[in-house]
C-alpha cells in the first residue's frame, strides 16, 4: 500500500508538474497569440503607412514630372525666341554693315566729286584772276591811251588856237 501510495504521490507530482508546465505554455502561447496579434497590426499600419507613402511620393513624383516637363518646355519656347532674335540681330547688324558700307562709299563718292568741284572752282578762280589781271593791264593801258589822246587832243586844239 505504501508502494501504490508512494506510485500515486509521483504520479500525481508529475500530474501537477505536467499541469504546471501545460499552464505555463498555454499562458506563453496566449502571450505569443498576444504578440503576433500586437505585431500583426503594426504591419498593417506600417503597411497602410508605407502604401500612403508610396502612393503621395508617386503623386509628388508625377507633379514634379509634369513640372519638369512644363519647365523644359518652357525652356525650349524661349531657347527657340532667342534663336529666332539672334537670327534677326545678325540679319540686323549684316544689313547694317552693308548699309554703313554703301554710306560710307557714297560719302566718299561725295567727298571725291567735292574735291573735283574744288579743284575746278580754284582752276576757275586762278583763270578768273588772270582775266581780271588781263583785264586790269588793257584797262590800264586803255586809260594811258585815252590819256595820251586827250593830251593830243588838247595839244591840237591848243594848236589850232
Amino acid at each position: 500500500v505504501d508502494e501504490l501510495r508512494g506510485q500515486v504521490q509521483v504520479e500525481t507530482m508529475a500530474r501537477h508538474d505536467a499541469i504546471t508546465q501545460r499552464d505555463r505554455l498555454e499562458a506563453k502561447l496566449e502571450r505569443s497569440k498576444a504578440t503576433i496579434e500586437e505585431l500583426t497590426a503594426k504591419l498593417n499600419e506600417y503597411q497602410t503607412k508605407s502604401t500612403a507613402q508610396v502612393r503621395e511620393a508617386e503623386s509628388n513624383l508625377e507633379q514634379t514630372k509634369t513640372s519638369l516637363v512644363d519647365r523644359i518646355t518652357s525652356l525650349e519656347r524661349d531657347l527657340r525666341l532667342i534663336n529666332t532674335q539672334f537670327f534677326v540681330l545678325v540679319q540686323c547688324l549684316t544689313l547694317s554693315t552693308a548699309t554703313n558700307q554703301t554710306n560710307s562709299d557714297l560719302l566718299s563718292q561725295q567727298l571725291t566729286q567735292h574735291q573735283n568741284a574744288l579743284t575746278q572752282l580754284t582752276t576757275t578762280c586762278s583763270e578768273l584772276q588772270t582775266q581780271v589781271s588781263k583785264l586790269k593791264q588793257e584797262l590800264t593801258e586803255t586809260e594811258q591811251q585815252k590819256s595820251e589822246i586827250d593830251q593830243n587832243l588838247r595839244i591840237a586844239l591848243e594848236d589850232k588856237k
